[in-house]
């Protein structure tokens, strides 16, 4: 990892840095936080063209109660894939906001995250979060997992994006209310927790195996 803290007190504060033309790989990190119980404040961070590979995470914090405070921050021309994350929260404590984010041309593969938060007891908030041409295959941009903290997003803006599956939207047909035919129940077998309905296909997450439907993914009902 780049820089790792772990078991601190004192407060940190990253401002004004930039990096391109990296190459993450393996378990490594830009910014790796363990057990740390001050508070920890990203501003104006810029990340280009740069690569993540198998379990690479750009900023990982694992079971600390400091406060999170991110702003500003910059992402372009990133690839990653093999269950890699610009942000991995494990265990957080305490709260987390982030503020001003950017992106352009991000690309996901193979159960890759933007943001993965997991076991989470503490109230997160994303605010004015953009995404430009991005791509996601077998991933999602954000995954929650055993959680019991709220995560409230804000100003959210898609622009460009494709996601692939082997259905297509026309391919999908639902119910409102599962079918009393036994036949029926066996065409319409999965249900979106979403939208409440059951539908003949569905997307399943590949790190809890979760149900979404087509349309709720697309946003289109």
């Amino acid at each position: 990892s780049l820089y790792t803290w772990g078991q601190y007190t004192s407060n940190f504060k990253f401002e004004d840095f930039f990096f391109s033309d990296n190459l993450i790989e393996h378990g490594s990190n830009f910014f790796l936080y363990e057990q740390v119980l001050s508070s920890i404040e990203f501003n104006n961070l810029t990340f280009k063209n740069s690569i993540l590979i198998d379990n690479a995470w750009i900023i990982a914090l694992y079971a600390s109660s400091a406060s999170l405070r991110m702003t500003s921050m910059s992402f372009e021309n990133m690839n990653l894939s093999l269950s890699s994350d610009i942000l991995n929260i494990a265990n957080p404590a305490n709260d987390f906001i982030m503020s001003d984010f950017s992106s352009k041309n991000l690309t996901f593969y193979q159960n890759s995250h933007f943001l993965q938060l997991r076991r989470s007891s503490g109230y997160g908030t994303m605010n004015n979060i953009s995404f430009m041409d991005l791509h996601v295959t077998g991933s999602y941009l954000v995954s929650v997992i055993g959680s019991s903290g709220d995560l409230l997003f804000n100003d959210l803006s898609f622009s460009n994006i494709e996601m692939k599956t082997e259905y297509k939207i026309e391919d999908v047909d639902c119910c409102d209310f599962l079918p009393d035919n036994r036949q029926e129940q066996l065409k319409y077998k999965y249900y979106c927790p979403i939208c409440l309905r059951y539908f003949n296909f569905i997307l399943q997450s590949q790190c809890c195996n979760n149900y979404l439907c087509l349309l709720c993914r697309s946003e289109e009902h």
